[in-house]
C-alpha cells in the first residue's frame, strides 16, 4: 500500500469504529444497514482498490485512480454524515461525491475492458464488477433523498475477480472451466436481479438462483484449490470461513424472493438483513 491507501484504510476503520460506537445506543434495523454500507464504503473499497493496484507504482496509478486516492475517504465521511441527518435534500447531496468517486472507478474497469477485450474473462469479470459500483452509488443517494432504490449488488463480481490469481496458477482444464461458468454467472446476476425486480418475481427467482449459483461454485473452488494451498494458518481460517457463509448468505438469498413467489414461507427484511447482509 503507499501513503494515501494506508491512510484511507486507517482513517476508515477509525471512522467506522467511531460511528459503530455512536449508533451502539439506538441499534435500529436502519442503523445496521448503514453499519453495514459504511463498512463497504469506508474498509472494504480502500482494500479493493490497493489490490487492484498491487503492482504498479504509483507514477503509474491512472489519473483517475489518484483523484480517488485522494478523495474517498472525506466522500465516505460525508456518507457518514448523511446517516447522521436522516433522509432529505441536503443528505442526497452528500452522497454526490461518492457517487462521482465510483464513477471514476467505473470509469477506470471500463479503459481496462477497451484497452484489453473481453479475455481473460478473469479480468473482465473484475472489470464488470468495478462498472457495476456507480449503480451502489446511486442506490445510496436515491435512499437518502427519500426515494426507494432497486437493491443492487456487485460485491459478487470483485470477490470472484479478486479469488482469480491464484485459483487459475493450478492450470487444472476442468477447474478453469468452472470458474469460467461461475464467473459468468457472477457477471450476469446482478443484472438479471434487477430485471427481476422490475418485471417479474419468477424473472428474480431465477436471477437469485444464477447469481447464487456462481458465488457458490466460486465459494467451492476457493476451498478445493485455494485454501489448501496457503501457507498461514489464519489467512487459511478467514478464507474458508468466508467461502463457508456464502453458502448460507446465498442459500438466503434465493430463499428470500422463492418464500413471496410461493408463499411457502416468508423472511423479514430485519432477518435477511441479520442473516444475509
Amino acid at each position: 500500500m503507499n501513503p494515501w491507501q494506508k491512510a484511507n484504510l486507517t482513517g476508515g476503520i477509525l471512522s467506522w469504529v467511531v460511528f459503530l460506537f455512536l449508533s451502539v445506543a439506538a441499534f435500529s434495523i436502519v442503523t445496521q444497514i448503514h453499519v453495514l454500507i459504511l463498512a463497504s464504503i469506508l474498509i472494504f473499497a480502500p482494500i479493493v482498490l490497493a489490490l487492484l493496484n498491487r503492482q504498479n507504482h504509483s507514477e503509474q496509478i491512472p489519473i483517475g485512480l489518484r483523484i480517488v486516492e485522494r478523495t474517498q475517504l472525506a466522500a465516505g465521511l460525508l456518507i457518514m454524515l448523511s446517516f447522521w441527518i436522516g433522509q432529505s435534500v441536503p443528505a442526497a447531496l452528500l452522497t454526490v461525491p461518492w457517487l462521482a468517486v465510483t464513477g471514476l472507478i467505473a470509469l477506470y474497469g471500463l479503459g481496462r475492458l477497451l484497452a484489453r477485450g473481453t479475455s481473460p474473462i478473469e479480468e473482465t469479470v473484475l472489470d464488470i464488477g468495478l462498472m457495476h459500483l456507480p449503480v451502489g452509488g446511486v442506490w445510496l443517494l436515491l435512499d437518502r433523498a427519500g426515494i426507494q432504490p432497486l437493491s443492487f449488488d456487485s460485491l459478487g463480481a470483485l470477490f470472484l475477480g479478486a479469488m482469480q490469481g491464484r485459483l487459475l496458477r493450478t492450470h487444472r482444464p476442468q477447474m478453469i472451466d468452472m470458474y469460467r461458468a461461475a464467473a459468468i454467472a457472477v457477471m450476469v446476476g446482478p443484472s438479471l436481479v434487477a430485471a427481476g425486480i422490475v418485471f417479474s418475481l419468477a424473472v428474480e427467482v431465477f436471477a437469485a438462483t444464477v447469481l447464487a449459483g456462481g458465488l457458490l461454485l466460486s465459494a467451492a473452488l476457493t476451498l478445493r484449490y485455494i485454501v489448501p494451498r496457503l501457507q498461514s494458518t489464519l489467512t487459511m481460517t478467514l478464507l474458508a470461513v468466508s467461502a463457508i457463509c456464502l453458502f448460507l448468505t446465498m442459500s438466503l438469498a434465493v430463499a428470500y424472493p422463492l418464500g413471496r413467489l410461493t408463499g411457502w414461507w416468508s423472511l423479514s427484511i430485519p432477518q435477511m438483513v441479520f442473516l444475509h447482509a
